[in-house]
């Protein structure tokens, strides 16, 4: 079986480029087609870096980590020995462990060969099953996820990692409780986005009984057949959630109907005053824009659902005045804004209000939001013709609502990080607008982009105003808020 072809790009190039956009870039640096990057990628680690936005991905890739995997791929081949990969001269290396997050978790006893494709490693030893494909590894960290969960406790799940196409469990000291393989190979570098909202991984205890459980969304290949699975301290499968089961077969927005698959992207946490978890699910429809936010129970059990006309990305909870309310992050498509929807946690329902029928859910369960505010799309997204969206929501003293919106700009050329451009609402116990004002680095972002002359005027009041018209629903259509009203 022929290797990868893996050769260094010409060290006597000038003006070496720092960072390499998109997948062209990429392939083009290493002499290679696109494809063959994008193999490279999911087969043998190549470093490539997502920005996930509201307008789709953003690709890129530092020409020194390029040089960095090249040289340690090349240092690292596997052998076929037995059947089986195993790694030349030595064994894999994991990467270091955070220090300070395992509180304490209460004893397991994972001491027999699980159900559902569980494989438990052998006292003593690790058991390793390689891809069956000729690959070289990049090692010191590539290919491997490594998160620290709650736990002290011997025997309960405390640290999972994504690696080989398996999800691996180990309790706080590091000993090896279990192992999952899932039906179809793993995209592992979707479990090394730190900085997306929203997990794909999570070791909580879901019931309060004292017992951790891991919940883990498989990210294989084909992106419809992604799922949601929960396992118990001991890595017997509690149940399994899936969009193309728990959701309708089809949904219709206006004259148009939206049929399955609808893909599992994510899910958030939230607990109860008992201390007992709920499960927030986040599906999308494979090509266009609904997406639907499913509650489910310890157990599984669907107990409600919200449909939006954009991405969901946000999912919060609060108590103001006394009631616990569910709080909706997403992009708009009617608007081209991000959106603020707030729901009552005990019976979210409903679906996202529109003024165009084209984004009216009309098969959704009923309901509308208790509250439904946009944001406004500001000129660094319409300059880059990306969608602002709500990335983070905070309760405040006072019932007090704190609601960051992220205005992505694509990268650009030169820029050694993406260009955001956050700003910041304030809202009051009504939901309503009282005040808004620009991020920190919004000031500076601006001024890079007006020295590259993709902003024709400089930074200042004119910014300052694109904060507002803000629309809220008042049960019928869109009202335009305002300073001062």
């Amino acid at each position: 079986m022929r290797q990868a072809n893996l050769s260094m790009p010409d060290q006597g190039r000038e003006s070496e480029p720092a960072r390499l956009n998109g997948w062209k870039e990429i392939a083009n640096y290493l002499g290679k087609g696109v494809r063959t990057v994008q193999r490279w990628e999911k087969e043998l680690g190549l470093p490539v870096h997502r920005i996930h936005t509201a307008a789709g991905e953003i690709v890129y890739a530092y020409a020194s980590e390029i040089h960095r995997w090249l040289a340690e791929s090349e240092s690292q081949r596997l052998q076929v020995a037995g059947g089986r990969w195993q790694v030349a001269g030595g064994g894999l290396q994991s990467p270091p462990t955070e220090a300070g997050k395992m509180p304490a978790l209460q004893q397991g006893s994972p001491s027999r060969q699980a159900e559902e494709g569980l494989e438990y490693p052998a006292a003593g030893a690790e058991r390793w099953r390689w891809p069956t494909v000729a690959v070289l590894l990049a090692l010191a960290g590539l290919g491997t996820a490594l998160w620290l969960a709650t736990g002290r406790s011997r025997g309960q799940p405390a640290i999972w990692r994504v690696e080989d196409n398996k999800l691996r469990v180990f309790d706080a000291q590091g000993k090896a409780l279990w192992e999952y393989h899932g039906d179809s190979p793993l995209v592992e570098t979707a479990y090394r986005q730190d900085n997306l909202p929203g997990r794909l991984v999570a070791i909580e205890d879901l019931d309060n009984d004292g017992n951790s459980e891991v919940l883990f969304v498989g990210s294989p290949e084909e992106a419809a057949a992604r799922r949601l699975c929960c396992f118990d301290s001991g890595g017997r499968r509690r149940f399994s959630y899936e969009p193309s089961r728990a959701v309708a077969r089809s949904v219709t927005f206006g004259s148009e109907e939206y049929a399955s698959p609808f893909v599992l992207l994510r899910f958030f946490l939230t607990a109860t005053p008992e201390g007992k978890k709920h499960i927030w699910a986040v599906s999308l429809h494979n090509l266009w824009f609904p997406a639907v936010l499913q509650k489910l129970d310890a157990s599984g059990q669907v107990l409600g659902e919200y449909w939006s006309n954009g991405h969901i990305l946000t999912v919060k909870d609060g108590v103001i005045g006394g009631r616990h309310y569910l709080l909706v992050g997403a992009t708009n498509n009617e608007h081209y804004g991000a959106s603020l929807a707030v729901l009552d946690y005990d019976n979210p329902t409903g679906s996202a209000p529109a003024q165009n029928p084209y984004y009216r859910c009309m098969t959704c369960p009923a309901g509308q939001p208790l509250a439904f505010l946009v944001f406004p799309r500001m000129e660094s997204s319409r300059e880059f013709n990306t969608r602002p969206y709500v990335s983070d929501i905070r309760v405040q003293p006072g019932g007090y609502l704190s609601v960051a919106v992220l205005q992505p700009a694509l990268p650009v050329s030169g820029e050694l990080e993406p260009l955001d451009f956050p700003v910041f609402y304030r809202l009051n116990s009504q939901f309503e607008v009282i005040e808004a004002e620009i991020g920190d680095t919004y000031e500076q972002g601006h001024v890079r982009l007006e020295l590259m002359g993709r902003l024709k005027h400089r930074f200042g009041p004119r910014c300052e105003r694109e904060l507002w018209p803000v629309l809220a629903w008042n049960g019928e259509r869109f009202v335009a808020v305002r300073p001062g009203r």
